[in-house]
């Protein structure tokens, strides 16, 4: 079985897939299938690397700051991955690498609501943790 008839089977199963850094993210309203679960697991790398350059080809999503090193946070400043007040709702270009804070706590937030960049609408972002349950995003 190829990635991509593996990500249609999960997805069929109502598992919401994404990339976080280098795993493999899966989210259910109920509990997936052990086997949908296994054929994932079989398959992570290249799920993972069809997921990234399908994002990547769309222009969907930025490289990750957290795995991709990018220092140029501001002075004072926790890493990306820790909550910042001073960053909440922030949203950025740097050096090519688009970065979008949770509005809530202020971590780097890959699940935008609301957003349509091509009009100019640069949406809320959220961290996992915060991300609103039920709405498309």
């Amino acid at each position: 079985m190829s990635a991509a008839e593996a990500i249609k089977v999960a997805r069929d199963a109502g598992i919401e897939l994404a990339i976080g850094g280098d795993d493999l993210v899966q989210e259910a309203r109920a509990p997936p299938p052990a086997t949908v679960l296994d054929l994932l697991s079989r398959h992570k790398a290249e799920v993972v690397a069809v997921l990234a350059a399908t994002a990547h080809d769309n222009k969907l999503l930025a490289r990750t700051p957290i795995c991709e090193s990018v220092t140029d946070s501001a002075e004072g400043e926790p890493g990306h991955e820790q909550p910042c007040a001073s960053r909440r709702g922030r949203v950025q270009e740097l050096d090519g690498v688009f970065l979008h804070f949770c509005v809530e706590c202020g971590r780097f937030g890959p699940f935008g609501y609301g957003v349509c960049l091509r009009a100019g609408q640069l949406g809320r972002w959220y961290c996992r943790e915060h991300r609103p349950q039920g709405h498309e995003s």
